[in-house]
């Protein structure tokens, strides 16, 4: 098999050519026709003076053209920087400084944002603009059309991808992977979660997100059609899952909180999904309760939890039982995929954080030698040869059958009073209650108390009290809340999962007011 990203496309657009590789709305194209588009995006990508290994920057929202970018940047040499399009100016601009991407691929509805960014950074020009922006050409993306075709003589140990974090705790910083680790990635998914040409993937992830890496590489590589799933449809539940009915969806793979929306407001008693054979998820610990719920509408189906920190793509799998437990508070991970080494670095070698060696694993951070050094570290495997692992972060436990319970986020744990307390423990005990929807939990700014917000399951009522003696019957009482506040919604990230940080905001503004209150 080829070595590159691009050219495994090549050779299943060879295996199936007619088959239909990526739909959005009322289009879609073929293996073929995306293989030559990224052929000539590429021609187009040289043309403007791009050579092997630079960075090409991709700000796009889910639709054809972007699955041809992907892989035309890809093919040209190059290495694709997604950014949310969602991001403000600043953000982009910043992104594009720290890459040097002097190459833009983006579309007319993000026009405005575009232009307010270009200004000062290094790029030269904009390809899926109809008129020139921040003072920068640009061409629209039909230009590729009649490009030459073009590939670059690039391999295994080339940079693809270079993915910038959130950047909510700090400096956002790149992941750069190379068509290797990316390919290892490919060929342990696929076979685990037996993806090919009879599925019909959901793609619900941004590009700016590593989750896209199963749709765009595990997926379509595999034969499998990718449903670029519309932004509106991604708003409301039930349009959500009306398409997912229309299409004859088989594989969906998350984060929790689309699932939880799909079983609290999608309208699934009036859907026939009985396609959808596999359900993944993977960001954050998944309630249990949902799963029991998805699985009532779903009895046929596979419910399996995928983890693994972007620097290192998934490195653990665990498959729901048919009769989960809703009060579940401990959150498997599961087993080590078929390419991962474990460690756990504890005193007792069961418990502590967790050590990841995979030639999934990214080649390092961009132009970070520092955090380099901080989260890599050589030292014996199992079997003595010495191997490069990955620190985590994740603070887990491993049971007699070498399936890993997931603890805490190491910088997630928090001393009160003298006492450890895992902050993600906290939230799944609180879940555990049948009203809740979600749960996050944080530490007080004075570090004296925890303060838990949720969420609560449509047409469900409990008192923040009720919740509490909940809580309490399942922790220790140094680890229940001091308060439990009932919101509307949670602060998200734009990948979907609850942004902790402005919760923290949050229960420092209330403790602000609380001090300020008057006396009466």
């Amino acid at each position: 098999m080829s070595e590159t990203l691009d050219a495994r496309l090549v050779e299943v657009s060879a295996r199936w050519p007619d088959a239909i590789a990526v739909r959005h709305g009322d289009r879609s194209l073929t293996f073929a026709a995306l293989a030559d588009r990224a052929g000539r995006l590429a021609g187009w990508l040289q043309s403007q003076g791009v050579v092997r290994g630079d960075r090409v920057a991709i700000q796009m929202r889910r639709s054809i053209e972007m699955a041809v970018a992907v892989y035309g940047v890809m093919r040209a040499g190059a290495a694709y920087v997604p950014i949310d399009p969602m991001a403000p100016p600043e953000r982009i601009a910043g992104i594009l400084n720290d890459s040097g991407a002097e190459v833009m691929i983006t579309e007319d509805a993000l026009a405005g944002q575009i232009a307010d960014a270009l200004p000062g950074t290094g790029v030269r020009c904009v390809l899926g603009l109809s008129a020139d922006a921040g003072g920068v050409s640009a061409a629209p993306f039909d230009a590729v059309e009649t490009a030459p075709h073009f590939v670059d003589d690039h391999g295994p140990d080339d940079i693809c991808y270079v993915i910038f974090t959130s950047g909510s705790t700090g400096t956002p910083k790149g992941l750069t992977h190379t068509h290797a680790s990316a390919l290892s990635f490919v060929d342990m998914a696929a076979p685990l979660f037996g993806l090919g040409p009879h599925d019909v993937m959901a793609a619900t992830s941004g590009l700016h997100y590593d989750m896209s890496c199963m749709e765009m590489f595990a997926g379509l590589l595999s034969g499998a059609r990718i449903l670029m799933v519309p932004e509106t449809h991604m708003l409301f539940p039930a349009s959500l899952s009306a398409l997912l009915e229309a299409e004859g969806v088989t594989t969906i793979y998350s984060v929790p909180f689309m699932l939880i929306r799909l079983v609290e407001g999608g309208g699934l008693a009036d859907r026939d999904l009985t396609a959808l054979r596999l359900v993944i998820h993977a960001g954050e610990p998944m309630p249990a309760r949902p799963i029991a719920e998805l699985r009532a509408h779903l009895p046929a189906a596979r419910f399996s939890n995928f983890y693994g920190p972007a620097e290192v793509n998934g490195v653990t799998w665990w498959d729901h039982p048919e009769q989960p437990a809703e009060d579940i508070t401990d959150f498997p991970i599961g087993y080590a995929c078929a390419h991962t080494e474990l460690l756990v670095d504890g005193d007792d070698g069961v418990e502590g954080e967790l050590l990841i060696a995979t030639p999934a694993m990214m080649q390092g951070y961009w132009r970070r030698p520092d955090l380099d050094d901080r989260s890599f570290e050589t030292r014996p495997g199992r079997d003595g040869t010495l191997r490069r692992f990955y620190r985590s972060g994740d603070v887990v436990r491993r049971d007699a059958r070498d399936c890993y319970v997931f603890v805490g986020r190491a910088d997630r744990q928090v001393k009160l009073r003298g006492h450890r307390v895992e902050l993600d423990e906290v939230e799944m005990a609180i879940c555990a209650h049948a009203a809740v929807s979600e749960a996050g939990a944080v530490l007080t700014p004075d570090g004296l108390s925890i303060r838990a917000f949720v969420t609560m399951v449509p047409g469900a009522s409990a008192t923040p009290q009720e919740l509490l003696s909940s809580v309490g019957e399942r922790l220790p009482r140094h680890a229940v809340p001091d308060r439990i506040e009932i919101i509307e919604t949670f602060p998200r990230t734009s990948s979907g999962k609850i942004d902790r940080p402005r919760l923290a905001e949050a229960a420092a503004s209330r403790q602000t007011e609380t001090h300020h209150e008057p006396s009466r």
